[in-house]
């Protein structure tokens, strides 16, 4: 036999779970053809793995390229791709790209981007993966559908779910936190999880609250997926604020003891100490609950401000930890604390949130340190778990679409999620082994998706494969200096052609539309 490519000397992970070996892997189109003993003379370029790690490519479960549009911006996903994530799950958090019954149907994508400067050529499910599946991808990109897209058109809502799974959906996902999804019936949401079950497909959902009421929103998960039996998951698991960090071991129990009674229910972490989040998310719920358009009145009000001013006070917000990450105006107060604006201004903290707020239309971003790293760690010791990076496409170059913002740090993240984990949570304090470690980052997350070619090497599985150095393998992105590759990746294989060689980049286009 033919092999386009032969990869000789490298440690084998499978993905499995089994222990490390030696093997070599040979490489025929897209797919592995044998994973065992190749013999050089069989043909194909072969590369020399000694030294180095050879595993699947990673599988991220909770990835946002396609909200902030960058899919079509730079479908090559250069910042992904050179961290060893070969497939991306998008449409999550309730937010997805389709299907639209009119293109004004995009404004659901507001908060995050300028729409200004998009326009989209789809409007079913269908259209939608055809016009993705035109983009030039350097990647694997699986598509749910989200609820807040197509929440607005209410009874018709549950039928256009319906058209998008025959259309190549691979499930549903919904953020419990936030608009609309906070409002959604339990009959309501139940019925898109029965549809979900029937499909075989994912069921992805943000908790409703992961702060101080994270047991009742891990429980109404667990509830979900043991009434409707869909393939449930909660994404981006993690208890918010300091107070609340104690909790976080107790809701990794009672999933815990839920798939034991046979409940399908699994969860993903992202191994980062700060969240990326919408700073408009820091106000008291009763605020949120009122809309966009409602919250900006209530900021324009002196009345309600003051209410909202002494909410916030009685939270720990902790100004000198929380970063600004992206504004619609005051772009110069991009990597400043709010602590250090607030100290400018002259003004307490909570005044100059509000301010930053009103001024900015309500598109701020920070990063905020409200994640305990010990509450990582003990994710990760759930079998259930999988690593995620919850990031999205970073593009470096200066030629940037229109609809971006013009300057803005993304979550470090999106540069260094898979070299992170197994930096801090294998290599530094040896919380996984490395061969369950590579599990939780390819066939488990795989699984979940029901992706059932991929996340394992395997003879007859699709060519997705890393090969990286042990030694040298870590996150370089920081908060404030995000736009740095990890080291150690040595090559990255998406479906069978090199996309990384010898750790430069090569834009080959091999990614499809699963």
């Amino acid at each position: 036999m033919a092999y386009s490519y032969i990869i000789k000397n490298a440690t084998v992970i499978d993905g499995a779970g089994e222990k490390m070996r030696q093997a070599d892997i040979g490489i025929s189109g897209k797919e592995i053809k044998v994973a065992g003993e190749v013999r050089e003379t069989e043909g194909g370029e072969v590369i020399d793995g000694a030294g180095l790690y050879c595993m699947p490519g990673m599988v991220d479960l909770t990835n946002h390229a396609d909200r902030n549009f960058s899919l079509f911006g730079a479908p090559q996903a250069e910042n992904l791709v050179r961290q060893g994530i070969t497939t991306i799950v998008t449409g999550v958090c309730g937010i997805s790209l389709a299907p639209l019954t009119s293109p004004e149907d995009i404004n659901v994508v507001s908060p995050w981007i300028d729409i200004r400067g998009i326009n989209t050529d789809w409007l079913s499910f269908g259209e939608f993966r055809e016009a993705l599946g035109r983009q030039r991808l350097g990647i694997n990109v699986v598509t749910l559908a989200g609820y807040a897209t197509i929440a607005p058109h209410g009874d018709q809502a549950l039928f256009l779910f319906e058209q998008a799974l025959a259309e190549g959906a691979r499930g549903f996902s919904v953020s419990l936190h936030h608009a609309p999804g906070q409002s959604i019936s339990e009959k309501s949401l139940f019925a898109f999880a029965e549809r979900v079950h029937e499909s075989q497909g994912l069921f992805s959902l943000h908790l409703r609250d992961e702060g101080a009421d994270l047991f009742s929103s891990t429980a109404e998960a667990i509830r979900v997926a043991r009434l409707s039996g869909a393939r449930t998951h909660i994404a981006h698991l993690q208890a918010l604020g300091r107070t609340n960090w104690p909790h976080f071991a107790e809701a990794l129990t009672m999933i815990r003891h839920a798939r034991e009674e046979g409940v399908m229910i699994s969860a993903d972490v992202t191994p980062y100490g700060r969240t990326n989040a919408r700073l408009v998310s820091f106000l008291p719920a009763w605020a949120l609950e009122r809309g966009e358009e409602r919250i900006k009145e209530c900021l324009a009000d002196a009345k309600q401000r003051k209410e909202i001013e002494q909410a916030l006070n009685a939270l720990t917000l902790h100004p000198d930890r929380i970063l600004f990450a992206s504004l619609d105006k005051e772009k110069e107060l991009v990597g400043k604390t709010l602590a250090h604006v607030a100290e400018l201004r002259g003004v307490a903290p909570e005044v100059a949130l509000l301010d930053i707020l009103y001024a900015n239309d309500l598109r701020v971003r920070v990063f905020s340190k409200t994640i305990a790293e010990a509450n990582v760690r003990e994710a990760f010791k759930e079998e259930f778990v999988a690593v995620s990076s919850n990031g999205e496409i970073a593009i470096l170059s200066e030629e940037r679409p229109p609809y971006l913002l013009e300057k803005e740090l993304p979550h470090p993240r999106s540069f260094g999620t898979l070299p992170r984990f197994f930096d801090r949570f294998v290599k530094n304090n040896a919380a996984l082994s490395w061969e369950e470690a590579v599990r939780r980052a390819t066939s488990l997350p795989a699984g979940i998706a029901g992706i059932a070619d991929r996340g394992l090497i395997k003879t007859g599985m699709k060519a997705d494969i890393v090969l990286f150095d042990p030694a040298t393998i870590k996150d370089n992105a920081t908060y404030l200096h995000p736009y740095q590759y990890p080291d150690g990746i040595k090559f990255v294989f998406v479906n069978g052609k090199p996309a990384v060689a010898d750790g430069i980049f090569r834009p080959l286009s091999a990614g499809e539309v699963l």
